[in-house]
């Protein structure tokens, strides 16, 4: 993941670049999370904070719960590989 030392390396049209970003933010919503909540429920939940932010994924799990059917879908495809 780009830090602010390496950001001028960063290059947006890279899809390598792109993946590891991706996974970094990914990985600052599991680390959001860790400890606060079950284990169990821990992927589904960073997934959710990964689309919507942390502020965002608060906000839909308390009006409906943690499950959301894209999140659904994408961790359906990850067990299947």
């Amino acid at each position: 993941f780009p830090s602010h030392d390496n950001m001028a390396e960063f290059d947006v049209l890279n899809p390598y670049h792109k993946i590891k970003a991706g996974l970094g933010v990914y990985k600052n919503s599991q680390d959001a999370w860790e400890g606060q909540i079950d284990d169990k429920i821990l992927q589904e939940v960073a997934l959710l904070s990964y689309n919507r932010g942390v502020g965002g994924a608060m906000k839909y799990m308390s009006r409906n719960g943690i499950y959301h059917a894209y999140n659904i879908k994408v961790l359906k495809y990850k067990n299947e590989l």
